[in-house]
């Protein structure tokens, strides 16, 4: 009976942990990205907010600086007047110069094109990169004479400090993450631990440790699993008595019938052999039927030695003795005994075996004799050794064994094709019963080809 392994509890406890940190992660990370995308929203709209009240308080002081009364002022004066604020640079374009506060600005650093500010309509803006740092170009609508104003305004405190903001959002994301996957640990390990107890449970019941409960601690849903699972186990329990009790009253029927059938079947058979003495001086019709008592009598006796046979195993009372054995020899007094000989055929190595004789006569005997009986008389029996074991095959040309036969072809009184008349039932069961004796096995398939083959596998000693 094949068995699957289950899931380690360490394995789904590392999922949920992994599930946990997850949520956790992408929860925290969707709020931090959300939070600093409106704050950073928000600072932004603060500094163009100050940078628009600074530009117009430029365009006002930039007015002021005309003291030559009726003369035009120039960009120069402008310049010249606004330079000396530390809040901001200007540079002031006309038709005949540009002129900058700062001599590391000139007008290819100011930008082609401006948007009109959402704060005042009457200032355009836009963001430029000077050497390598970030800045806000203002400028108003309106010119002061033929000059136009550009207040520029630095972006890199704002940056810096959205740069230290998105460094806390990181490191408190990592300690969320990391906190996350504790409680989640903690939390698989508190949730899987009825789980993983009532694992071992069920594995104490597949061996066979009927008596295995858990222990009902809890008034939760694993409260409730916990005294389903008992109850179930209480009646599985008793289930299984019940059915072992019953096996062995059935063994129990079985052996004590046949012990009650050994005596009178052994009359039988003497009266037989006196029988037999006297068939050639009987009328036809008392002949046949004669005939017909004997091949029943013989029939009964061999199902009572099986049976008995059968009994001694469930008992525990068969002993192996051990002998070396020698194929080729062991094969050919096998075949010459049952008159098999020339229905047979051998393809054996000169490989001796340590077992036991007897036993191995019993479990070849009997799958050549279920080959002879169910195929077409041509039985193949194929001995070889390969590392630790012998194996020994025996096919036939039959029909093959039944998909629905393989599982049950070894079962006690089973017959795949029940109206065959012949046969006890227990040959094949006989051969493994002697086979497991002998530390080895035996499987049933069929022949690429048709029929069907037995593979017999025994330890060498």
């Amino acid at each position: 009976m094949s068995t699957t392994n289950p899931i380690p509890p360490v394995r789904f406890r590392r999922r949920l942990t992994v599930a946990f940190v997850l949520v956790a992660a992408v929860s925290a990370g969707a709020i931090a990205l959300v939070s600093f995308a409106l704050v950073r929203a928000d600072r932004y709209r603060s500094f163009h907010e100050r940078a628009i009240s600074s530009a117009s308080l430029a365009l006002s002081l930039a007015g002021s600086s005309d003291r030559n009364g009726d003369a035009e002022v120039t960009a120069e004066e402008i310049a010249m007047h606004l330079g000396s604020r530390q809040t901001f640079e200007v540079i002031a374009e006309s038709d005949e110069e540009t002129v900058s506060s700062n001599s590391a600005f000139d007008e290819g650093d100011l930008p082609t094109e401006f948007e009109t500010s959402r704060v005042d309509p009457e200032f355009s803006h836009q963001e430029v990169e000077i050497e390598g740092r970030p800045y806000l170009v203002v400028r108003p609508q309106e010119t002061v004479g033929p000059v136009t104003l550009n207040v520029l305004f630095s972006a890199g405190a704002l940056e810096r400090q959205l740069d230290r903001l998105a460094s806390i959002m990181l490191r408190t994301w990592l300690g969320v993450v990391i906190l996350a996957g504790l409680v989640g640990l903690i939390v698989a390990r508190s949730a899987l631990r009825p789980v993983a107890r009532a694992s071992e449970a069920a594995r104490s019941l597949a061996e066979g440790l009927l008596e295995t409960r858990l222990p009902v601690d809890r008034h939760d849903e694993f409260g409730a699993w916990a005294v389903s699972f008992n109850e179930m186990a209480d009646a599985l329990q008793k289930k299984i008595e019940a059915l072992m009790v019953a096996h062995a009253r059935e063994r129990r029927f079985a052996s004590d019938v046949a012990h009650e059938l050994r005596t009178p079947i052994t009359g039988l058979v003497a009266s037989a052999s006196i029988l037999r003495t006297k068939l050639d001086h009987l009328d036809p019709d008392t002949r046949w039927a004669a005939e017909r008592l004997l091949g029943q009598v013989t029939r009964m006796k061999s199902l009572v030695e099986e049976l008995l046979e059968m009994a001694r195993f469930d008992e525990g009372r068969e002993s192996v003795s051990l002998a070396t054995v020698a194929p080729r020899d062991f094969l050919a007094t096998l075949l010459s005994q049952r008159g098999w000989s020339d229905l047979v055929r051998c393809e054996v190595k000169d490989d001796f075996l340590v077992t036991d004789a007897r036993r191995l006569e019993r479990i070849i005997g009997n799958l050549i004799d279920n080959g002879i009986d169910h195929g077409d008389g041509d039985v193949v029996v194929r001995w070889s050794t390969n590392d630790s074991w012998v194996t020994i095959e025996v096919s036939d040309n039959g029909p093959g064994i039944a998909e629905d036969d393989r599982e049950r072809i070894f079962d006690r009184f089973y017959k795949a094709d029940p109206s065959r008349s012949g046969g006890t039932g227990l040959g094949l069961s006989i051969a493994l019963e002697n086979a497991r004796l002998l530390g080895g096995e035996i499987s049933a398939g069929n022949v690429g080809d048709g029929g069907s083959r037995f593979t017999v596998r025994l330890p060498l000693l």
